[in-house]
């Protein structure tokens, strides 16, 4: 079972995201700021990351520079989040694949997890 790590200060959209992504089969933990993601992400060693970007203590943004300077999990599959689009164009994530605007189509949400995932997998089987 595939382990996903939601990182959002708000309640619900983590029971949301817990939700439907538990009804597809995958293990869902829960972070509600940047610091207790970073925690979290070495407790549970998660297959992909779903992260705001406007978070408490740490900021998304933060966090996902923090996990890509990580040896270990530098190719971590992260889907950002974020209510302020358009987003950054300087943003060290590719807005096309790698973002999700909030309020979110559960399609789009599940098509994006499902994508990364099998991105990762086989970037992994090449190396």
């Amino acid at each position: 079972m595939k382990k996903i790590l939601v990182a959002d200060d708000d309640i619900e959209i983590c029971k949301l995201i817990e939700n439907i992504l538990s009804d597809k089969g995958y293990e869902v933990f829960s972070a509600r700021n940047g610091k207790e993601a970073l925690k979290r992400l070495y407790n549970i060693s998660p297959d992909i990351m779903i992260l705001d970007v406007e978070m408490p203590e740490i900021n998304g943004d933060e966090v996902y520079r923090t996990i890509r300077k990580d040896e270990f999990y530098k190719d971590l599959p992260i889907l950002m989040m974020s209510g302020s689009t358009p987003y950054n164009e300087n943003a060290d994530f590719q807005i096309d694949k790698e973002f999700l605007s909030k309020p979110f189509d559960i399609k789009d949400l599940l098509y994006k997890v499902e994508f990364l995932l099998k991105e990762f997998n086989a970037k992994q089987e090449e190396e």
